[in-house]
């Protein structure tokens, strides 16, 4: 992007390319802000500030999405493989010397 700048395109347009190109819409919340900034000439120190905080509190919702989806995750591998080696392990011995004290 600052190659493209330096080259003489207008940082706008070189910001939009590069957002387009990566696809992050954190990027692109920031070239907003940063052409919003520079058109209405607020402070760009409140306006990133603003920003972070909006983009902390996105990425703390994806990642608490995505901590209630683990158990559901988890519970395919504990019922298809740990419960059955836990039943191998601990139940079958008990059951094989019952049947044997039986005879």
């Amino acid at each position: 992007m600052m190659r493209s700048v330096d080259l003489g395109i207008p940082w706008r347009e070189a910001m939009a390319a590069f957002v387009e190109r990566t696809g992050d819409p954190d990027l692109s919340r920031m070239a907003s802000v940063l052409a919003r900034t520079e058109t209405l000439g607020v402070s760009l120190r409140d306006a990133t500030r603003d920003l972070a905080g909006t983009v902390r509190e996105a990425r703390r919702a994806a990642t608490l999405e995505r901590a209630r989806t683990a158990p559901v995750r988890m519970l395919f591998p504990l019922v298809f493989m740990i419960l059955p080696a836990f039943l191998l392990l601990t139940v079958v011995p008990v059951l094989i010397t019952t049947v044997r004290s039986i005879r």
